[in-house]
């Protein structure tokens, strides 16, 4: 494993493991300065909704956070390398579209797969009574699989928050979701 995945995975272990406290150093020092900056963004984004809503920070949402914040890091670097038409300037960015794709279709795998689990965690099954969260599943299927197409086929991902807003399927994938979440937890 490069030193980059080898930090994705421990960062993803340690997000795992049932501690009070995660201490990160340097965890995103592969990354370049504007990706890093995004992906922790999003993660601080997640751990202050979490605690403003008064949902229990388990593992598996923090591990699908920051999967997901990989992945939409990703699609943003995708897009900056497909609209740039000068050979040299993509070599010199470190970055190679076909192995960034690469990871883009992992990543976009193991999140749904997290979200999965998630829903089937023993700690959400505690506090709802039930596994009935699974049934939002497909919404986040339906989210993953536009964001790649938009990414793949548009060359769309340079920002995400304005695709979220302005694509109908995504705005559906959203709504749909949320819509479902609202059911399943207060109906």
């Amino acid at each position: 494993l490069s030193v980059g995945q080898r930090q994705a995975v421990s960062l993803l272990m340690a997000a795992l493991q049932p501690s009070r406290l995660l201490l990160l150093d340097e965890h995103t020092a592969a990354l370049d300065p504007r990706t890093a900056a995004f992906v922790l963004e999003l993660a601080l984004r997640i751990v202050a909704g979490g605690l403003s809503a008064e949902v229990p920070l388990t593992p598996w949402i923090l591990a699908v956070g920051v999967l997901l914040a990989l992945m939409l890091a990703l699609g943003k670097r995708h897009g900056d390398l497909v609209h740039v038409k000068d050979a040299r300037a993509r070599a010199a960015s470190g970055y190679d579209l076909a192995i960034v794709e690469r990871l883009l279709v992992g990543l976009s795998g193991t999140v749904l797969a997290a979200y999965v689990l998630y829903t089937f965690s023993p700690e959400v099954i505690a506090r709802h009574g039930h596994h009935a969260l699974f049934y939002s599943t497909p919404w986040v299927l339906l989210g993953v699989l536009r964001y790649l197409f938009l990414v793949f086929r548009r060359g769309a991902g340079g920002d995400p928050s304005r695709l979220a807003v302005r694509d109908p399927l995504l705005l559906l994938a959203t709504v749909g979701w949320l819509a479902t979440l609202t059911g399943i937890l207060y109906l």
